[in-house]
């Protein structure tokens, strides 16, 4: 995990269409938990590798961390569907393969 997906995890679980499933505490509370229980990776130099750049800091962590899956709502990341050996999906088709 990188300060940049900590960020984003706050900045996603604040929308308001997400107000539903995170009451406003549960952002802090999961990034708490990830901080505790996550891996931590230094990224630098980051190649471009998505249509959209912003992203790419994505790729490149599932890359240096050997990610098996990365799981995203992102269009220009779900219909790569694959990146190396690392699956990409919705939450609804991980849900699916569960």
């Amino acid at each position: 995990m990188t300060g940049i997906l900590q960020s984003e995890i706050l900045a996603v679980a604040s929308r308001p269409k997400f107000a539903r499933y995170f009451p406003p505490e549960a952002g802090e509370f999961l990034l708490g938990f990830l901080r505790n229980r996550g891996d931590y990776y230094q990224i630098d130099n980051i190649p471009r590798r998505c249509r959209d750049p912003k992203d790419d800091y994505l790729l490149e962590l599932a890359h240096v961390s050997n990610a098996d899956l990365l799981v995203t709502g992102d269009k220009d990341l779900t219909e790569m569907h694959q990146f190396g050996k690392c699956t990409i999906m919705t939450i609804e088709e991980l849900e699916k393969r569960l």
